[in-house]
């Protein structure tokens, strides 16, 4: 028995031996699911980029597919849609091939490190990744696409339009500062979708700069598909000048010819207006923001603030959990620039640097700065800053000792940004121009910006369309009482800005009180001559010149398209022009009198019209004589039929009578038409005596405005105060 129960005793023990040793092995096993590697690797939390020892990351863009989406040829822009495959090496993210029965994983796009592009010449960027998911290899190899959404300002050559062909560059690089930053090793450049819409794609090419990395750019070449410009534009265009060669055959008595070219004239201004409408006349303009898209956006931030609370205790206990383990490794074993960097991030430093004075100094090394559009109905003027500065923060400093290298780089959401604020702006966008930023060892940080702001900017617009006013851009750091943030501006330069409607001619930083970009620019005059000046000083003239027409009722048709003609001019005035500023632009009375003179003009060939014909300016006057001459009708012709009958009676008597009698009819009857002719005439003689004198009164007003309006344009002066704010 004794045998037995140590037996089972024995059998019992080696059976929890066997047990207790299966869950130690099970619990020290390895990870042998992606799932489970997966999760491993995300734990890492590396948000920070692998920098080896030369501080460049090298990224492969194995693929470029380029799409162009439209052309604006108004605001001489271009947006494209550009597809990238790219590759790069992490070695933080490979495992070991033996260990694992697999080669490759995925994980999720927002939880590791992924290089940033960026189009220089761009004034809108929207990068959006194709996956959610990126693929890595045992190797450390990752694999990601995106699609870069971009908009471009190119100034396109439209001089043989709509026959165009033209290359635009898009200045396609990664960040670069100083000796750290990415390095991208281009690979095949292909078109898609080149025959969609009016513009071609011709052909995508790459050019690079060996010595800079940041100087590469694709070279995309267009040609417009003239059709439908042709149909709408130059075809009809045509037809109206073969329509004014064939109205000579039109008679030119009865002003019949002269209607017809006026009714040519008008429909040939029409097809110029639409010409301004498709070529440049405002520069680089596009709203950056709508309101819609705005609202939906502030909708859009609600909702993911509501979700952030639900996760924020998870995220911080796993920081801080991060924070300790990143503490412990810098201790023992951090001697790599991530290591590092996981350190500055495990510290959480969100909180400014603040010195014993209180103020942060920032130093703006470089400004550069784009105007993008002018919008004078409503006076806003847009604009594009790229702001490279500089800072100083012990926090973020490391020693000779510890680390055998001099810059790292950190995600730019993990540390303290100093922030930058327009004063007189009613729209700001800041968005980074790269997702890391360079930080030196003796604690220096550089950051780049890009700015898009939106101000109201009060241009003297008195003697347009020959305008040359400044704008401010009142920009500074938040600053309260004797703390905040004290910045130190360098150099400022000017980019594009030459093409289009409206040109910067300079851009000064000016200091004192309140600092300030100041910007000169000054407005091309040649679509608002050619589309308002011009059209309306030939509607004057030609109306000058309808003096010659014959004082009937073709006169006043020719003369009330005319007006009709200067008020469409007019109202499209209105819907360019604001409508009240500190000074009013002179073009507007000056359009006002020329329609008040063109009505006068009306109503005064109105009036000799009918002086030429009944002889009277008065109605009843007129309607009097008419009566009267009626009944003098009336009784002579009592008289002829008296005397008719009298010769009837005494025809047999007297037959030599009867002839008498004849010819004096006869003779009656051309007095009365030599009499009317003459009195006709002498209607006429009188009108156009009149008509010379108006035509002299208006041809010396014309000569007396012109040279009164010249003289006020040149000498009257109109000035607002452009720091009002």
């Amino acid at each position: 028995m004794v045998s037995a129960k140590r037996i089972l005793t024995c059998l019992s023990i080696v059976y929890y031996l066997l047990v207790f040793s299966n869950l130690m092995d099970g619990s020290l096993a390895t990870c042998i699911t992606r799932r489970c590697l997966a999760n491993q690797l995300v734990a890492l939390e590396l948000f920070s980029p692998p920098m080896p020892p030369e501080c460049t990351v090298t990224v492969n863009l194995t693929s470029i597919q380029y799409e162009t989406l439209s052309v604006d040829t108004k605001a001489l822009r271009f947006s494209s849609r550009i597809r990238i495959d790219m590759e790069w090496k992490d070695p933080d993210l490979a495992w070991n091939e033996t260990e694992y029965n697999f080669k490759e994983i995925m994980l999720p796009v927002d939880k590791i490190w992924t290089p940033d592009l960026t189009v220089n010449n761009a004034i809108q960027t929207d990068v959006k990744p194709v996956s959610t998911d990126i693929l890595v290899k045992c190797d450390g190899t990752v694999q990601h696409a995106i699609q870069l959404y971009t908009t471009v300002v190119c100034g396109i050559n439209l001089f043989t339009y709509p026959f165009v062909k033209d290359a635009c560059p898009v200045a396609l690089n990664g960040w670069t500062e100083n000796s750290c930053g990415l390095h991208f090793i281009y690979g095949s450049v292909s078109p898609v979708g080149a025959s969609r819409g009016e513009w071609i794609t011709m052909s995508v090419e790459l050019h690079q700069d060996k010595q800079h990395d940041d100087r590469n750019y694709l070279y995309v070449t267009m040609s417009t598909n003239p059709f439908n410009t042709i149909v709408t534009l130059v075809l009809p265009s045509v037809l109206i000048m073969l329509a004014d060669m064939g109205s000579f055959a039109l008679p030119l008595e009865g002003g019949k010819r002269s209607s017809f070219k006026i009714t040519l004239v008008l429909s040939f201004t029409m097809s110029l207006f639409i010409l301004t409408d498709n070529l440049p006349d405002t520069g680089l303009c596009s709203p950056l923001i709508h309101d819609v898209t705005a609202k939906d956006t502030s909708i859009q931030k609600i909702v993911n603030f509501v979700e952030n609370i639900k996760t924020t205790n998870k995220k911080t206990e796993k920081r801080h959990e991060y924070a300790t383990s990143a503490y412990t490794v810098s201790a023992t074993q951090c001697f790599s620039r991530r290591c590092l960097a996981n350190d500055f991030i495990g510290k959480e430093i969100y909180s400014a640097p603040q010195t014993p004075d209180c103020l942060i100094n920032v130093n703006l090394t470089t400004i550069q700065y784009e105007t993008l559009s002018f919008n004078l109905q409503t006076l806003e003027f847009s604009s594009h800053l790229k702001v490279f500065m500089e800072w100083n923060d012990p926090e973020l400093a490391w020693t000779d000792s510890q680390y055998n290298f001099t810059e790292l780089l950190l995600p730019y959401n993990y540390v303290w940004l100093p922030n930058l604020t327009v004063n007189n702006a009613i729209y700001t966008k800041v968005q980074p121009l790269s997702n890391d930023i360079l930080v030196t060892r003796d604690g220096a940080v550089n950051y780049a910006i890009n700015m898009y702001i939106t101000v109201v900017c009060d241009m003297n617009l008195f003697a347009f369309p020959f305008v040359k006013d400044t704008c401010i851009v009142a920009i500074k750091g938040w600053n309260q009482s004797s703390c905040g943030v004290n910045f130190h501006f360098g150099t400022i330069n000017t980019v594009g800005g030459q093409d289009g409607e409206w040109q910067t001619s300079d851009v000064q930083l000016c200091g004192g009180n309140l600092t300030y970009i100041q910007i000169t620019l000054h407005l091309n005059p040649f679509n608002a001559m050619v589309s308002l000046v011009l059209p309306t000083a030939l509607i004057m003239i030609v109306d000058l010149v309808s003096f010659t027409l014959p004082l009937d009722g073709e006169r006043n048709a020719f003369k009330i398209k005319l007006v009709f003609s200067f008020a469409m001019f007019l109202l499209i005035l209105s819907k360019q022009l604001p409508e009240g500023s500190s000074c009013s632009p002179l073009i507007y009375y000056h359009f006002c009198f020329c329609l008040l003179v063109l009505v006068v003009s009306l109503l005064v060939s109105m009036i000799l019209s009918r002086l030429a014909r009944t002889g009277s300016v008065w109605a009843s006057r007129s309607q009097k004589q008419n009566g009267s001459g009626s009944s003098k009708t009336q009784q002579d012709n009592g008289v002829h039929q008296d005397a008719t009958e009298m010769n009837s009676s005494k025809a047999n008597a007297v037959d030599l009578m009867t002839e008498v009698t004849s010819i004096q009819k006869i003779s009656s009857f051309v007095n009365n038409m030599d009499m009317e002719l003459i009195e006709k005439m002498r209607r006429q003689v009188y009108a156009k005596y009149w008509d010379n004198f108006f035509f002299n009164v208006y041809l010396s007003l014309d000569i007396i405005y012109m040279l009164c309006a010249i003289a006020f344009f040149i000498t009257k002066d109109c000035s607002s105060d452009k720091l009002d704010m």
